[in-house]
């Protein structure tokens, strides 16, 4: 994916479109943000929980990826980007119908 840094993005043609559905995403709690380092994504009252994060730096390289391979009631993950320089990420929450969506997280 490029165009991060512009505020709009491109994933290429054959890529997933980004689901329109508030409803599916309701309930993404990112915190805190802004982060020194530590910081939780936590999914309670989603209707369908994401199964795949992937955190990005705004040029669209990937600072970290996981699967979380399990389909639990509550999403909740932990990320540490404290060894990362300050600036704005972008985390990539996909979801099991394949629509995903991004959050901005703030490194300090």
């Amino acid at each position: 994916c490029t165009g991060f840094a512009s505020g709009s993005y491109s994933c290429g043609a054959n890529a997933a479109k980004q689901g329109q559905n508030p409803a599916l995403h309701y309930g993404v709690n990112i915190y805190p943000n802004p982060t020194s380092g530590l910081f939780d994504v936590n999914c309670v009252d989603c209707i369908s929980q994401p199964q795949r994060a992937t955190i990005y730096r705004l040029d669209g390289s990937i600072v970290q990826s996981r699967t979380t391979g399990i389909a639990a009631d509550v999403y909740n993950e932990r990320f540490d980007l404290s060894d990362e320089a300050s600036g704005v990420y972008l985390i990539k929450l996909q979801y099991a119908d394949a629509s995903f969506k991004y959050y901005k997280v703030v490194k300090e």
